[in-house]
């Protein structure tokens, strides 16, 4: 019969300290030493002097340091090529889980086919709830109108919310909680490395279900989640995890669709990025240039423009934040 000990959870952690504590504590709560998961965190060279601090406090949690910062999906196979457990976990620092969230994880998997990803209800810390009506990325969700327009008639979205003790199915979950056997996730080849930051979740979950496999969210118990904790803390480098969301969604639509279609819908991102969701706001930025959060949407617009001149220089979508002009701290 499966136990805790049947699972490695696996946190990648570039800065996120202070919130990091919180979760590993949590995880500590959740049983024994011989009936408590397997905790893996994986340092994106956060390179602050603070690791060897964290790694005798919580001797009983293994810490990998990548040489450089390599990403959400890289640092989480660093982490899973050491993870001994039969289910993988993979946690964002900012997330608190408690033993019944575990329980009910663990429990649902035993019950379903292997080939499946599990997550849960995220909440934050005053209560309110994620939204999980996730759509794959395609033609009706590039422009941010005709994406409300499309969910408001989709009937498939209708039902997509969460009710007590139930379950829904959305497209694709959120990396900051992800259970995956690990058999399953080696037979995928693991997270896409193509990705730096964002949209690698969305990925994950498409080539599950392209393989006939199945995404599912629990709705209870949920999983507290100070969302963009790490990555809104460092407000110098805000519009540069904005701009990432938005090459990322570039790189997914070159893999998953090929040939005319992708490049029709990579031209129609460009465009719409470059005269009308982006544009706007940039404007707005511009006119406002001294208040910090409206100059953000302007260094969002540059940094995309600048982006696109290196694919061209480059020829490939993929980039990685040293090959890019504003990458680099």
């Amino acid at each position: 019969m499966a136990s805790f000990s049947d699972i490695s959870v696996i946190i990648v952690n570039y800065r996120g300290w202070d919130t990091l504590v919180e979760c590993l504590d949590a995880l500590h709560a959740t049983g024994e030493e011989d009936d408590r998961p397997a905790v893996i965190v994986v340092d994106n060279h956060s390179d602050d002097g603070r690791l060897e601090g964290f790694a005798a406090q919580y001797s009983w949690v293994r810490f990998l340091e990548s040489p450089v910062n390599e990403g959400f999906g890289r640092g989480n196979n660093r982490g899973a090529t050491v993870a001994t457990g039969r289910y993988l976990l993979f946690l964002n620092p900012d997330t608190v889980i408690s033993r019944e969230a575990l329980s009910a994880l663990l429990e649902e998997s035993r019950r379903h086919d292997p080939l499946q990803i599990l997550s849960l209800r995220q909440v934050s810390p005053e209560g309110n709830e994620e939204d999980v009506s996730r759509l794959f990325p395609s033609f009706w969700t590039i422009n941010s109108l005709v994406r409300s327009l499309y969910k408001a008639v989709s009937f498939a979205r209708r039902d997509m919310k969460c009710r007590a003790g139930g379950m829904v199915r959305p497209d694709w979950v959120s990396g900051s909680v992800v259970w995956i056997p690990r058999d399953t996730f080696e037979r995928m080849g693991g997270w896409d490395g193509d990705y730096w930051l964002y949209y690698e979740d969305v990925d994950l979950c498409r080539r599950l279900r392209d393989q006939g496999g199945e995404v599912m969210l629990l709705c209870d118990p949920p999983v507290v989640h100070r969302h963009g904790a790490t990555t809104r803390k460092d407000k110098k480098r805000v519009a540069f995890f904005k701009t990432y969301v938005l090459i990322s969604q570039h790189i997914y639509f070159r893999k998953h669709f090929p040939g005319w279609r992708g490049d029709l819908l990579l031209a129609l991102l460009v465009m719409n990025d470059l005269f009308f969701d982006q544009l706007f706001p940039a404007l707005a930025g511009l006119l406002l240039f001294p208040f910090g959060v409206a100059r953000r949407y302007l260094f969002v617009y540059i940094y995309l423009v600048k982006y696109y001149l290196r694919v061209l220089a480059l020829h490939r979508w993929n980039l990685d934040p040293e090959e890019l002009p504003f990458g680099k701290k």
